[in-house]
Order: C-alpha cells, then sequence, then structure tokens
C-alpha cells in the first residue's frame, strides 16, 4: 500500500510541476516567440541606373523564417522593352528578343509586393545604393508604392565590417564560406539570391572561413601551386594552375616601368606563374570562383 501511495504522490507532484503557472507561462512564450520575416532579393537590369531610363530584365527572392529558408520562392523575367547596355548584357545574358514574351514590370509589380508582403525585413547585396533604389525608381515610374518603409539589410555592408581588407562580391564570398557557386555561369537573380542567403546565414552565424587571400598567402611561404576557376574580364571562365609570388594592393608597374595590367585602387591581385599560358600573369582577386592548394 505504501509502495502505491509513494507512487501516486510522484505523478501528482510532475502533474503540479507540469502545470505550474511559470512553465505553463513559458510554453506559452515559446510558441508565441515572434518570427522574423526576411526577403532576400536580387535584380538583373538592362543597366545601372533607372532614371535613365534602364529597366528590370529579371527578379529573384527567397523566404527566410528566423534566418532559415522555408523554400518559398518568387522568380520573373521582365520584358524592358529596350536593349541592355553591354555590360549588362555580358553579365545576365537576358537579350531583348528572349524577354520580349514576358510580362512587362507594371504587370508583376503586385505580384512582387505580395510576395515580400508589408512587414517583412528585406536583404540584398548592395541593395541600399542600387537594388532597393532601382526597384522603387520603377514601381513609382508605375504608380506603386515604392520600398522606402521598409528595414534594409545590406550584406555588403555586413561583408565589409566581416573581411575589411577582402573582396566583398558574392563569388569571393561564396569562395570564403564554401559555398558551391559553380553554376553561376551569368548572372540570375534567383540563383544570385540563393547563393546570397546561403552566405547571409554564415555572416550572421560567425561561420569559420578560410579566404582564397589566406590560402594565397600560404602557398606564397611555402611555395605552393593553386588550382583556381577563374573569371576573366570578357565574362569567360577557366581552371588554372599558377604559382603565386606576391599579392598587390592597388596600381603598380612592371621592371619596364609600364602597367601590365588596369590596376585599380580598390581592387587585389595576384602576381603569379600561370601553367596554362605558361607566362607571368597578374589576376584580380575579386574574380576567382573557387580556389586549393594542391599537393
Amino acid at each position: 500500500m505504501k509502495k502505491v501511495l509513494s507512487s501516486l504522490y510522484c505523478i501528482l507532484s510532475l502533474c503540479l510541476i507540469c502545470f505550474h503557472p511559470t512553465n505553463a507561462q513559458s510554453a506559452e512564450e515559446e510558441t508565441s516567440a515572434p518570427k522574423i520575416r526576411e526577403i532576400v532579393f536580387d535584380l538583373e537590369t538592362t543597366g545601372l541606373k533607372c532614371e535613365e531610363g534602364h529597366k528590370i530584365v529579371e527578379i529573384g527572392a527567397v523566404e527566410l523564417i528566423n534566418h532559415v529558408p522555408t523554400g518559398k520562392k518568387y522568380q520573373q523575367y521582365v520584358n524592358p522593352m529596350r536593349n541592355s547596355s553591354k555590360e549588362a548584357l555580358e553579365d545576365h545574358g537576358l537579350s531583348k528578343e528572349f524577354l520580349s514574351s514576358y510580362p512587362t514590370f507594371s504587370e508583376i509589380a503586385q505580384d512582387f509586393l505580395d510576395f515580400i508582403g508589408k512587414d517583412s525585413v528585406l536583404i540584398a547585396h548592395n541593395g541600399k545604393k542600387f537594388d532597393v533604389p532601382f526597384i522603387s525608381c520603377e514601381l513609382e515610374r508605375n504608380g506603386f508604392q515604392t520600398l522606402e518603409n521598409y528595414e534594409i539589410i545590406d550584406t555588403l555592408d555586413i561583408a565589409k565590417d566581416k573581411f575589411p581588407e577582402e573582396p566583398h562580391n558574392l563569388n569571393y564570398l561564396c569562395s570564403c564560406f564554401n559555398i558551391d557557386n559553380s553554376d553561376r555561369v551569368k548572372h540570375g537573380a534567383l540563383l544570385d539570391t540563393e547563393l546570397l542567403a546561403k552566405v547571409y546565414v554564415d555572416l550572421l552565424n560567425e561561420t569559420p572561413t578560410v579566404c582564397p587571400s589566406a590560402i594565397i598567402k600560404q602557398a606564397i611561404a611555402e611555395n605552393k601551386k593553386l588550382e583556381m576557376i577563374y573569371e576573366d574580364s570578357s565574362k569567360k571562365v577557366t581552371t588554372r594552375t599558377i604559382i603565386p609570388n606576391r599579392m598587390e594592393y592597388g596600381k603598380t608597374f612592371n621592371e619596364e616601368g609600364k602597367e601590365d595590367y588596369p590596376l585599380k585602387d580598390d581592387k587585389v591581385y595576384i602576381k603569379a606563374y600561370c601553367e596554362l599560358d605558361q607566362a607571368n600573369r597578374t589576376f584580380r582577386l575579386d574574380r576567382i570562383i573557387h580556389i586549393k592548394m594542391l599537393p
């Protein structure tokens, strides 16, 4: 009988603990925790400035809830009714002829606004200077509400804080976080958005990084070869084996006193022997898609 009473006492104690107001409140707080909805988005356009008549040709967006992708996506090609600039066409490859069968921006603007909702946080790379002003210009031009009242997170700003001495373009950041971007032969709004969402989460989570610059510096110190996937100025992607000998910052000159590459003050470059070309070459660090040390 004592054993039975002891068992009943234990059960009653557990029930009291489970239904204690403090515990009930904690459970309620857990289930009612606010959900943060974020929309990562990207644009492809006919040129850099909307105010000069350039238009959007593609929009891509993905939904995150509490920094986790939900699988909900938005992608739309847009008929700009004009040609893209030479530089823009080289980036995205979307011709006027290809886009002519798709709806205009005024026809899809509300669908995009419905997808992002009213209370979402918007995330874009260089979004504060390019993506948000550009799409707001298009929205205003077509009689829709702009994005000026949304909270904007610019991943370019986060990347600059985390990697102050590194390039900050999407390919390079993917390399730092070991994110597979091998499908990124051309810029594409949805693909770039999906890659950016991964980069954003890794930036927030302080994911360990090994950026190409660290691998290059190690190779120089140990006189090792590197294999890299590289996109040149004509957008051609090649796999090269190089032996790096130094890194350069800003404008430099070769031994003959002439520029051997159009160096810019805000870029980082590698001087290396390239086995593909069988000659010494200069490569831009921010054009490296992937790099690894060879045995």
